[in-house]
């Protein structure tokens, strides 16, 4: 909120009005005056064409004031900062959506490998006793030709 001063305003006394015609008069408090909000200069009232009705009002509410020089630029800046904001928002959006996906390929990804596991082991176990039942049956096979040579 700027800051107003006057008969029932406060603030720094002495300061420089730089629009006042090219004496810099000062502020003072018994006149109206608004500080810029950006620059945070003391100009009179009458100095920025401020009207006393805006003025009362800018004592009472709370009213964004900037003078003739940073108003030009305030706009840009403004903008740029909607920008940038819009960018964030954007970016948050996209790194909720890129955790949520990468917690779902890890579940994904997961269960496929326990999978996997689970189905190496039961292979392996199945073919040691594949082949713990193929040497028993090739040893039988074995000792019955011997058997019969003999």
């Amino acid at each position: 909120m700027s800051k107003t001063r006057g008969p029932t305003g406060s603030g720094n006394k002495g300061e420089v009005c730089p629009d006042y015609d090219k004496n810099n008069k000062k502020v003072s408090d018994r006149e109206t005056g608004l500080q810029c909000e950006i620059c945070e200069i003391w100009f009179h009232a009458k100095c920025q064409t401020v009207p006393e009705e805006t003025y009362k009002l800018m004592q009472h509410e709370s009213i964004h004031w900037f003078c003739y020089g940073c108003n030009k630029g305030i706009g840009k800046v403004i903008q740029s900062l909607a920008g940038l904001q819009a960018r964030q928002d954007q970016l948050e959006t996209r790194q909720q959506d890129m955790e949520i996906k990468v917690q779902e390929l890890e579940q994904t990804v997961g269960e496929p490998q326990m999978k996997s596991h689970r189905q190496m082991k039961a292979n392996l176990a199945e073919e040691t006793l594949v082949k713990s039942s193929e040497r028993s049956w090739v040893d039988i096979v074995a000792q019955e030709v011997e058997k019969k040579i003999r």
